[in-house]
């Protein structure tokens, strides 16, 4: 087997890098020949990942590049730098969500043409000022990234109306591998972690806030600090509120009955919740069917607690190896109009937040924290959050139905990686994209709906 590798000097070609710029540059053209195969380099300014346009296009629309700007500080010191915070942020968005999380892809993402277009820049940010501008993150530049999303998020409310949102509060863990600080061993994990706790919307399934906690703190530890500045963000609105055990603590539900938001937190099993289960079934008579759960509700108050609150419970055979079990489910609410099999349905929707954290790490690779101060890791956390929230809003803003249930990793594969081809004119830059596009129709569908929103920052 051989294979046949010839170099030769292309003639002078102009290329026009950004939609302002041109220069003239030399070619080196590689050519391989194997059997009746001929590959070559010379196919034109081509890029894979044709389906950020419709990005750039959304993010137009809704004016992410101003809320960057109001919210994204620039240090006075250091105006003369190429590359502003604002815009490596913007550059980190969009790399993100073609699937390129490490600040290392930018070493040859930056002479993507189609990222110079989007960017409207002739030179991205390179490997090192990404790095550079991460080990420089401060606790303000938290606040502001955390103050980003949140406008986001309203600017998405301008455009479709929501009454009522559902916060679906939970937990989990972002392992590391190396010494980071604030990475603690968590023996419920079993390994060394950062324990960060998320706020979704039940309902859209937005990210309304993140923030990174050290490896070794409880589930419901500073969730108070957590949810108070949501709560005055969206008080305008319906407020509902869902956790699992980790989550009921009396601070938060005297919190949420002094903000008048309905929570449905679920309780852990007890000997004094046990007891009164079983009084109910027993001074009722009831006997719970093998196939049917049976809902009913009680009124309970810990010892830690100021005062009794009502309890929804549901009583279930869970049929084990070789025998049945009855046990008894316990959630804890300030909703007084709601029936216990209601309650409980509706606490049960929690469970898609598993979903969205899912998406969060894996999709987005938010479980690589992988920087060496806890800060700087925590405004990466963040960076992921946004760049969820902006694949998201498309998602449920624009994209139509055959694509606005579907991950960021499917989409990734369906919508976003497909071949452009980047032809510059003196007035215009035309984005040739690939005929053999399986998903046209949708893209179109997802442009029209895009110049159809009824709110334009423009």
């Amino acid at each position: 087997m051989q294979i046949n590798i010839t170099l030769y000097n292309f003639t002078q070609k102009v290329k026009r890098i950004a939609p302002f710029a041109v220069r003239i540059q030399k070619e080196l053209i590689m050519k391989i020949n194997y059997r009746n195969t001929e590959i070559s380099f010379d196919g034109g300014e081509i890029s894979s990942n044709g389906g950020l346009l419709l990005y750039k296009v959304f993010a137009d629309r809704i004016g992410l590049k101003a809320i960057l700007e109001s919210h994204i500080q620039i240090d006075d010191n250091k105006v003369h730098r190429l590359h502003q915070p604002k815009e490596c942020l913007e550059q980190q968005l969009y790399s993100i969500i073609a699937g390129y999380e490490d600040n290392n892809d930018a070493t040859y993402l930056r002479k993507d043409k189609l990222f110079q277009s989007i960017l409207e820049k002739d030179v991205l940010a390179s490997q090192s000022t990404l790095c550079r501008y991460e080990a420089s993150y401060s606790e303000e530049n938290e606040a502001e990234l955390m103050n980003v999303n949140v406008a986001l998020i309203k600017r998405a409310h301008q455009i479709k109306a929501s009454l009522e949102l559902v916060f679906d509060l939970d937990s989990t863990d972002d392992e590391v591998h190396g010494k980071q600080e604030g990475a603690k061993y968590n023996g419920f994990y079993g390994h060394n972690v950062y324990h960060p706790m998320f706020c979704f919307d039940g309902l859209t399934k937005d990210l309304l806030k993140a923030q990174l906690r050290e490896g070794n703190v409880y589930t419901s530890n500073g969730v108070i600090d957590f949810i108070k500045p949501l709560l005055i963000e969206f008080k305008t609105l319906k407020l509902k509120s869902r956790g699992d055990s980790g989550f009921a603590i009396p601070e938060l539900f005297e919190l949420y009955e002094e903000k008048d938001v309905l929570y449905y937190i679920k309780l852990k099993v007890n000997a004094v919740l046990s007891k009164l289960g079983k009084k109910y079934l027993d001074e009722n008579q009831i006997k719970v069917a093998d196939d049917k759960p049976f809902y009913f509700e009680i009124i309970y108050g810990a010892g830690s607690w100021r005062k009794s609150r009502r309890v929804l419970c549901k009583a279930e055979y869970r049929h084990l190896e070789l025998l049945s079990q009855l046990t008894v489910s316990y959630v804890v609410t300030n909703d007084l109009t709601i029936s216990p099999e209601d309650g409980f349905n509706f606490y049960n929707g929690r469970a898609n937040v598993e979903n969205c954290i899912k998406e969060v790490k894996l999709d987005l690779s938010a479980g690589k924290l992988s920087l060496s101060s806890f800060i700087s890791n925590s405004c990466r956390l963040q960076v992921f959050s946004l760049a969820y929230n902006f694949n998201n809003l498309l998602r449920r803003l624009a994209l139509p139905g055959s694509l606005n249930k579907k991950r960021l990793i499917t989409l990734r594969t369906q919508l976003i990686k497909v071949g452009c081809r980047i032809v510059y004119h003196s007035r215009k830059t035309i984005f040739r994209l690939s005929s053999s596009f399986t998903m046209q129709r949708d893209y179109i569908r997802s442009f029209e709906n895009i110049m159809r929103l009824q709110y334009s920052y423009e």
